[in-house]
């Protein structure tokens, strides 16, 4: 084999390691998702009050796409996708779009 079909091949394997890298995220996200358990999380260690009961007015709809989910925790896009693709937000991809069932997103927010 010539030198650039031994590169060709690298990159062929290179491209195949990432995306079964991303669909074993995806795979980890919804199994968490489904068995309802909280993705690990730096700030979890530390306690919430809970005075009173969080009251959530997310719209009416089952999913939400990472940029609404961004504003409404009111972090960055960036952060946001982020965190979608490590499983700390579970989601799904469906196709190109990563999209935040409301329940787990109602469970972020304690509600």
């Amino acid at each position: 084999m010539d030198r650039q079909g031994q590169q060709r091949m690298l990159q062929q394997l290179e491209t195949v390691i990432e995306q079964a890298h991303r669909l074993q995220l995806e795979l980890l996200g919804l199994l968490r998702s489904m068995m309802e358990i909280e993705p690990p999380s730096p700030i979890s260690s530390m306690p919430e009050p809970r005075d009173a009961p969080v009251v959530l007015d997310l719209p009416d709809k089952p999913m939400f796409s990472v940029e609404e989910v961004a504003a409404i925790l009111g972090v960055g896009r960036a952060t946001a996708y982020q965190c979608a693709n490590t499983g700390e937000i579970p989601a799904l991809r469906l196709g190109r779009r990563l999209l935040i069932p409301r329940a787990a997103l109602a469970r972020i927010l304690g509600g």
